[in-house]
C-alpha cells in the first residue's frame, strides 16, 4: 500500500454488499480495507475474516476518517483497489465466444451515474458479456456508480471507447446485431428475435440514440405500454429488453 497521500490514485469501493461482491470476484487488486470503529455487524465481520483470509490490510479508522466518504453511504466499511477497472474492446471481444449468442450494452452518452450503475446491475444479473462506454459525455465508473450497481461492476467487463460509433462499426463487422430502442416506434420486443449476437444501443436519458448511431441499427426496438407516461426510465427500459433476450435463450435451450 502506498502511502496515503497516494489514495486519490486508487479506486474507492463504499458499502457492505458492494466490498463483499469485490472480494467475491477477485477481480481488483486490493489495497487495504477501512473500517469504522465501533462498528461490529456479522457481515463486516465476514468481510475482515475473508479479507485477513487472503493477507490483505485491513485498517479500524475513526469516524472523522471516513467524513470525506459520507455522501456515498459506505455503511462503516471501504475498499481501495488499484489499477484501471476498464478493459479496451479489443480485450472484450477475446473473451466473447460469437457462438454463444453474446450480448453486450452500449450506453450512448448516458450521464446519470445512477443508471449506468443501475445498467451494469441489469446487465451482470441478465447474462450480459459487457458494457460499452464512449469516452466523453458519458458517466464514468465513480465509487456512486459501484455502489448503485451493488457490486455487480465486479462481475462485468467495461470497456471504455474514443468512439463509439466506430466500434458498433467494428461489432457489426465482427457479426454482431446493432439493436436500438425508441418509446414509440419500432418492432415490439417480444415479437424480435433476440438469440443472436446482440450489441444494445440504450440511448441517454434526454435525447435518446445518437443519430449518427441510428443508421447503423439493423433493428428499433420498444417496449408496449398502456399506462399515461410515454418513455421508459433508460435503465428499466434496459433491464426489460436484457429479461426478454434472457428469457428467448432460455427457451430455446428448453426446446
Amino acid at each position: 500500500m502506498k502511502g496515503a497521500g497516494n489514495r486519490n490514485e486508487l479506486f474507492l469501493v463504499p458499502g457492505i454488499n458492494p466490498v463483499v461482491e469485490l472480494l467475491r470476484s477477485k477481480k481488483g487488486e486490493i489495497a487495504e480495507i477501512w473500517v469504522m470503529r465501533g462498528t461490529y455487524s456479522n457481515r463486516i465481520k465476514e468481510i475482515v475474516e475473508a479479507a485477513c483470509g487472503r493477507g490483505i490490510i485491513v485498517q479500524e479508522k475513526d469516524r472523522l476518517d471516513f467524513s470525506p466518504y459520507s455522501h456515498l453511504t459506505h455503511q462503516g466499511v471501504v475498499a481501495f483497489i488499484k489499477g484501471s477497472l476498464y478493459i479496451s474492446l479489443q480485450e472484450l471481444l477475446k473473451k466473447i465466444d460469437l457462438k454463444e449468442d453474446p450480448v453486450l450494452v452500449a450506453a450512448d452518452h448516458i450521464t446519470d451515474e445512477g443508471n449506468l450503475g443501475s445498467i451494469i446491475r441489469s446487465a451482470s444479473y441478465l447474462g450480459a458479456s459487457g458494457v460499452i462506454l464512449s469516452k466523453d459525455r458519458s458517466a464514468r465508473l465513480t465509487p456512486n456508480v459501484f455502489k448503485r450497481s451493488s457490486g455487480a461492476l465486479m462481475h462485468l467487463d467495461v470497456a471504455m471507447v474514443t468512439n463509439l460509433h466506430m466500434a458498433l462499426r467494428e461489432l457489426k463487422q465482427r457479426g454482431f446485431w446493432i439493436i436500438g430502442t425508441s418509446a414509440k416506434e419500432g418492432i415490439k420486443v417480444s415479437e424480435f428475435d433476440l438469440v443472436r449476437p446482440t450489441v444494445l444501443v440504450m440511448g441517454s436519458e434526454s435525447k435518446g440514440i445518437s443519430p449518427v448511431l441510428k443508421k447503423i441499427l439493423d433493428a428499433t426496438l420498444k417496449i408496449p405500454g398502456t399506462g399515461p407516461l410515454d418513455s421508459l426510465n433508460v435503465s428499466v427500459a434496459t433491464g426489460i429488453i436484457l429479461y426478454e433476450i434472457h428469457r428467448q435463450k432460455t427457451s430455446r435451450e428448453m426446446t
